[in-house]
């Protein structure tokens, strides 16, 4: 709530999930779980709530020097692509939402064992030498 009650349309708030339990801290075991029960949760809190927010998660990927597209089919397998960093969850202001941009390269993705909405993004910045990969768990829409 006192990320919701700052009311700042200009900006999200992120936070990783070891920073919210201490049992993400050590390994990246349970992060995948970890993440669909923290949204859940946060997603259940927001119901019937008349905020102006949208609740999503964030999974880094390994990085890679060339371009591999979507190179997992379930979640397993998308366990096995996880990078050092644990996931995210963001609140953005409802309308700000990256995924919802012009050419914002995010790629709808279904996984057979996941009934929330994912989506996959892949980039390369200028500055750096590897593409990175993200896969992000959003609401589905209603």
């Amino acid at each position: 709530d006192e990320c919701l009650s700052a009311n700042r349309p200009d900006m999200h708030f992120d936070i990783h999930i070891d920073e919210m339990a201490a049992i993400y801290k050590n390994s990246n075991a349970n992060w995948i779980d970890g993440l669909l029960s923290l949204l859940g949760i946060g997603w259940k809190h927001l119901a019937g709530r008349d905020r102006d927010v949208t609740l999503a998660g964030c999974i880094s990927l390994r990085s890679l020097a060339t371009e591999i597209g979507v190179n997992f089919s379930n979640l397993a397998d998308l366990q096995e692509e996880l990078d050092l960093t644990p996931p995210s969850l963001y609140l953005f202001p409802r309308g700000t939402e990256p995924w919802t941009r012009d050419n914002s390269g995010f790629i709808p993705v279904d996984l057979p064992d996941l009934t929330q909405c994912g989506l996959y993004l892949e980039y390369k910045d200028d500055s750096v030498v590897e593409f990175s990969r993200s896969f992000w768990i959003v609401p589905n829409a209603n």
